[in-house]
């Protein structure tokens, strides 16, 4: 992962603590700030704070002060509060204030840990600028924020890190790094805004004004931290990470990485900022979003964020999405993924909403898959809050569309467009789409209102299939259904969750039958659960007679690759045999699943004297080339110095050799979300497939490919 860092230099300016607590400024000296310890298991509320000698205990010292440039805020690892943290004042850009951890690197993140209630916050930085806005060489120096906040658990609040601004001066500078955040909902919240108890816009708006404790307050004058006149009604959705406040004024310059947000209604929520960079981040069960911002945002990449899961208990009763967007300006997304999110039988449950005022957006390179509506909604309102310039190119879409309220929300790309000018533009996606019986075909992009008139949408270079059923898993469920699976000869039988093939005399063999799809195969993974021992191998019908895959030698249990042949089978061949042959009279094998592996390879050609195009895919089944990085591709013999990307399954590599025949050459790829979609096809592109059936992708029959979280390819 990324690391990126602040260094730290001396400051023009000392402020000096008192043991009161009470700041004196002084801008004659120079210093780089004061560490402070705390540590829950063995600090002292009369100690001095620091040294990790003299580490205080609680929060209720340095929740009254006002920090410094330079000052450093330190939990040790290990240990755990049950109280909120507060974070006042700032630094500037040589000198953050900082809040992490210390102690054993073994130990576990120090962790805060709170109730889930409505005034539940896990940190709350708030008059971060208490010396802006002024005109004094001070206050200019302090115009920034400056503020890094890292190596932190933070758990059961309604709010995980609440970032609030009460004064009238611009803030920037932030970072959020390496955090973990759980478990973010306030259930007497969701409860209300649920539509089964009549969730609505009024009672939204009752609730988004209902006090939730009037938080502290920096007092400009006497630079003392007073405990009310803070406010506390600008936040509504239980959110990870949260950036709002009762000024105007725009808050920039933030990075957000390397946090894991689990079971957060929303993710990361922002009004009224500027340059802000969020990439390598990751949310499940939410029903808000990874990502929010409205309210005057502009200028804010997304990268590898990844939301896997919605809510299985509530649905927003205006409908639930993976992220959202509403009046904001040059945005761009890319290479994240959007999954999993439910709509429980009412609105939307969509990947990704554009809801107005979205103006000057790339969503590139992005995968939609397994949400309950269509992959992305775009609601168009009227000038001047309709959309402008919206380019989606290069995405994949599949498996949505699971549990849509009505046929008519049976589109991937939902459209509430108008017509006039081209303001929405669909490039070179791939959409693979299933059949559904409440509407038939699904069509990949429509208006609703107007289908078929798409208005101002631009259309050009996508990719459509349509999924009937791909499923290649054969499990066996402890009832004793074997999926297809019947005795030919032997008999066959399951138990346990475990199909048994057991040989009269020296063979056993049963006859399954292939999901109709028109996929092709060319292999099959095997999972042995016993210490069967003897050989296995297929038989099955061609044009040209009965076909013989290769023998396999089965030694005990273990997981085991079965060619087929050296052609493809297709996806709606039947009546193949699995035919067992056990080194002794009688013999019997257990199988925990029989898996058929896609047609899937890379083909790399010579695009130039240092260039290689790589496409991904196989006969029958294209895959999509999700963007990895240069370093996470390599080619043996060749230095990979650049990668670009061509379209939805090429990617061009430059390279410092000269490049000579490719043909045999062993591809390798990293990359979390080309790992998981490479999977995902090894597993099979069912719409039925749950959150948690994604969590065992990357699983034995996935291994044969996935070797330490990598896909390999020999190019044909």
């Amino acid at each position: 992962m990324q690391k990126r860092f602040i260094s730290l230099f001396l400051s023009a300016i000392l402020l000096i603590s008192t043991l009161l607590g009470v700041m004196i400024m002084s801008t004659s000296c120079s210093s780089a700030g004061t560490t402070y310890y705390i540590s829950s298991s063995s600090g002292n509320d009369s100690n001095s704070g620091t040294s990790k000698g003299s580490a205080w205990k609680s929060f209720e010292k340095i929740n009254s002060l006002v920090l410094q440039p330079g000052d450093k805020v330190l939990l040790k690892r290990g240990d755990v509060w049950n109280e909120r943290l507060e974070i006042y004042g700032g630094g500037d850009e040589k000198n953050p204030v900082t809040v992490s951890s210390y102690g054993d690197k073994k130990a576990p993140k120090p962790i805060i840990k709170l109730n889930n209630t409505i005034n539940d916050i896990c940190l709350l930085i708030s008059d971060i600028n208490v010396f802006g806005g002024g005109d004094s060489e001070f206050e200019k120096l302090n115009a920034n924020t400056n503020i890094i906040v890292e190596e932190l658990d933070l758990r059961n609040a309604y709010l995980g890190i609440y970032v609030r601004e009460e004064m009238s001066a611009e803030n920037k500078g932030l970072i959020i790094r390496n955090c973990d955040i759980a478990e973010i909902w306030c259930d007497e919240i969701l409860r209300q805004l649920a539509t089964e108890n009549g969730g609505s816009v009024d009672k939204m708006n009752e609730l988004g004004d209902l006090p939730k404790g009037d938080l502290p307050k920096v007092n400009k004058n006497s630079m003392k931290v007073e405990p009310t006149g803070g406010g506390a009604g600008e936040w509504l959705l239980a959110t990870a990470i949260r950036f709002s406040g009762h000024s105007s004024k725009i808050f920039s310059d933030v990075e957000i990485y390397n946090v894991v947000m689990d079971n957060a209604v929303v993710g990361i929520e922002g009004i009224r900022m500027d340059n802000v960079n969020i990439h390598d981040v990751i949310n499940t069960g939410s029903y808000g979003g990874i990502v929010r911002f409205s309210a005057n945002c502009k200028n804010i990449t997304v990268n590898r964020a990844r939301l896997m899961g919605g809510s299985e208990n509530y649905t927003f009763f205006g409908g639930t999405c993976g992220s959202f967007l509403g009046d904001v300006d040059n945005v761009t997304v890319s290479n994240c993924e959007f999954a999993y999110e439910y709509n429980l039988g009412e609105n939307d449950g969509c990947g990704f909403d554009f809801e107005y005022a979205c103006n000057h957006i790339n969503f590139i390179d992005n995968v939609l898959h397994h949400n309950d509506s269509g992959g992305i909604l775009f609601m168009q309102l009227p000038d001047p809050q309709a959309h402008d310039s919206i380019t989606l190119s290069r995405n994949l879409f599949y498996g949505n569309m699971r549990r849509t309220k009505n046929a008519g929300y049976n589109f991937d790309v939902i459209l509430y467009n108008k017509n006039g000018k081209d303001n929405i533009f669909l490039t070179d996606n791939f959409f693979f789409s299933p059949e559904r019986a409440n509407g038939g075909k699904t069509k990949f992009y429509g208006n609703l209102g107007e289908q078929g008139n798409l208005g101002g949408t631009v259309i050009s270079g996508n990719t459509t299939k349509y999924l009937t059923e791909y499923r290649t898993r054969f499990s066996f469920n402890k009832d004793g259904n074997g999926e297809g699976f019947v005795a030919h000869t032997g008999s066959f039988n399951v138990s346990g969750g475990k199909a048994i093939l057991t040989a009269e005399g020296k063979t056993a063999a049963t006859l399954l039958t292939l999901p109709i799809n028109g996929y092709c195969y060319n292999q099959a993974v095997v999972s042995v659960a016993n210490d069967a021992k003897g050989v296995l191998y297929c038989q099955y019908k061609t044009a040209e007679g009965v076909t013989q895959s290769k023998e396999i030698k089965i030694n005990g249990a273990g997981v085991y690759l079965l060619p087929l042949s050296s052609e493809q089978i297709a996806g709606n061949m039947t009546d193949i045999l699995l035919i067992y042959k056990p080194s002794s009279s009688g013999g019997s094998i257990e199988m925990d699943f029989l898996q058929f592996i896609p047609d899937i390879n890379a083909t790399a050609v010579k695009s130039g004297n240092n260039t290689v195009d790589v496409t991904f895919g196989g006969e029958c089944f294209p895959m999509l080339a999700i963007s990895p990085d240069k370093k996470d591709i390599s080619l043996d013999g060749y230095t990979v110095t650049a990668l670009e990307k061509v379209n939805y399954n090429t990617v061009r590599l430059t390279v410092s050799e000269s490049v000579a025949s490719l043909k045999g050459q062993r591809i390798t790829v990293n990359g979390d979300l080309f790992i998981a979609y490479f999977a995902d096809i090894i597993n099979g592109l069912d719409c039925d497939r749950t959150a948690a059936d994604d969590a065992a992708l990357l699983g034995a029959s996935a291994q044969q490919y996935l070797y330490g979280g990598t896909a390999t390819f020999i190019s044909k």
